[in-house]
């Protein structure tokens, strides 16, 4: 079935994420906090929601950075090349995260 919205976001280059070069691309790397390099993840888990899943990624340095899936593309790559650094999601309540997304 089609999708305007996914349609709409890919035209856009919005809510979308590709993997290039060993590198996610959060909305086509508009700034250089959209880009992460997939080494540089030790860890991620999903919290899955109704409309969208929120992804967390640690990195070595124990920093943790909060990114919204709406189309699946980014469970898609961290499936696909960091499947074994997948946890479980927390328990409700359990979030470490403050209001809006985990500085990096």
């Amino acid at each position: 079935m089609f999708n305007i919205g996914k349609w709409l976001d890919q035209k856009l280059g919005v809510n979308v994420y590709e993997l290039r070069d060993g590198k996610i691309y959060k909305d086509r790397g508009r700034s250089p906090s959209d880009i992460v390099e997939i080494k540089d993840i030790t860890a991620w888990r999903v919290e899955y929601e109704m409309v969208f899943d929120v992804v967390t990624m640690r990195f070595s340095g124990g920093e943790e950075l909060r990114w919204l899936d709406k189309h699946d593309d980014l469970l898609g790559i961290l499936r696909e090349k960091l499947k074994d650094k997948e946890e479980a999601e927390p328990a409700a309540g359990a979030s470490r995260h403050r209001n809006g997304e985990a500085q990096r």
